[in-house]
């Protein structure tokens, strides 16, 4: 019997792993969850299940994998964002006719829920920006808060569905009582929390998988170097990093909690004192992947190695002195909000001439790039007809004002 794969999702980290695991010969189902989805067009899959009301229905995937059940028997499963790790890790007993890539609720609820991943780092002594509290109105008191702060949410897929954001920024306590009002009526969590200063380029990632023993498979460095939108958006372009200080206070957390599998932290580098401080923890298949397989590790194929195969051989990176780069995203900030970014086109052109590995575009596999080349057409001819959309993106590609009362600015 031939054992394939359940990709849920369909933007760019279900991209990289249809790509990393069907040019490796493993059969591969994608379940698009979202009209914008791509992951899907690519050569690698030989399935595709639309699934649009999952975002709204998350209970639509545990019926569609019992209808596949007799199809996809002992496949596995691989989540590509937050609410597709949630359902799984809650289900597993019910989907053990699955491999679900993911540990128990238990322990992925540590990283799914920013509070407690928090409340983990502070008890292990990991560094973390300052949390003053929930954002309530009660914290409009609070002496201790220091502007500007950001609202983030408890549980980010859930504040991303409704605001279309990773979070807020507000500048002074009339902003950030306008923000409680927002979550208002909403049933979602967030805190208020301490604004790190510095650029895109003082984010780091450390990434590394975790066997079922807790032993280190894989593990690799990376650096944000432009993100979308910036400053509190994902990465566009990236690099690999040379960072093992961050591999203790990674390990520390995962170790502690019990994690298994593959795992991505986030870092930013404080100016103001040099240190690293842990902005969050994805546990699940992540934006950065194909920049990863440039340096030699494959996740999505470790992990399959693993539940599959019961691999469990160490795998070392090798040099790689590229960049990772979602080019269409590159080229969109670069044309409308480069003024804002504060990048000249000498920043921009640096990481072009270096070599590239690509977020979308393959040679061996375009579909998927012609088709999120029609998304981009449609979303700047949005652009230029909609002024109330353009003030939405000016707002989040510069959510922090620079300016004497920007404490820390950008």
């Amino acid at each position: 019997m031939t054992i394939g794969a359940v990709v849920v999702g369909g933007r760019l980290p279900a991209l990289s792993t249809v790509r990393a695991l069907g040019s490796r010969g493993v059969p591969v189902a994608v379940i698009a969850t979202s009209p914008t989805h791509i992951a899907q067009f690519s050569r690698w899959a030989v399935e595709r299940h639309d699934l649009l009301q999952f975002p709204h229905q998350p209970e639509s995937l545990l019926e569609l994998l019992d209808r596949q059940r007799p199809h996809w028997r002992d496949w596995v499963v691989y989540a590509t964002d937050d609410q597709a790790l949630e359902i799984l890790s809650r289900n597993r007993s019910a989907l053990s006719d699955y491999r679900v890539a993911a540990p128990p609720y238990e322990v992925t609820s540590r990283l799914l829920r920013k509070d407690l991943l928090h409340e983990t780092a502070v008890v292990l002594g990991v560094p973390t920006p300052a949390v003053y509290g929930y954002a309530r109105p009660s914290i409009l008191a609070d002496s201790r808060v220091r502007y500007p702060v950001l609202v983030k949410p408890v549980e980010s897929h859930l504040f991303a569905r409704r605001f279309d954001r990773k979070l807020f920024a507000a500048h002074d306590p009339a902003e950030l009582a306008a923000r409680i009002a927002d979550l208002e009526g909403t049933g979602l969590e967030a805190q208020v929390v301490e604004f790190i200063p510095g650029p895109d380029t003082e984010f780091y990632n450390y990434s590394l998988y975790l066997d079922d023993r807790g032993e280190v498979l894989a593990e690799l460095g990376m650096r944000k170097l432009r993100k979308s939108p910036p400053f509190f958006g994902v990465c566009r372009v990236g690099e690999v990093a040379d960072v093992p200080e961050l591999r203790e206070p990674t390990l520390r957390i995962l170790r502690h909690i019990g994690w298994r599998g593959m795992a991505n932290a986030e870092f930013k580098r404080d100016p103001r004192d040099g240190r690293f401080r842990l902005i969050e923890i994805n546990g699940r298949c992540f934006l950065m992947q194909a920049l990863a397989m440039a340096a030699g590790i494959d996740y999505p194929h470790i992990a399959w190695q693993e539940l599959v195969e019961g691999q469990h051989a160490r795998i070392e990176p090798r040099s790689w002195d590229g960049v990772w780069i979602n080019l269409i995203e590159d080229l969109y900030y670069l044309l409308a909000h480069h003024r804002s970014e504060g990048l000249s086109l000498r920043e921009y052109a640096v990481s072009w001439l270096r070599p590239k590995t690509f977020a979308i575009w393959s040679r061996d596999d375009p579909k998927p790039f012609l088709w999120h080349c029609g998304f981009g057409v449609r979303k700047v001819a949005r652009m230029v007809t909609n002024r109330s959309y353009r003030a939405q993106v000016a707002d989040r590609v510069q959510p922090v004002r620079r300016g004497p009362g920007a404490a820390g600015e950008n």
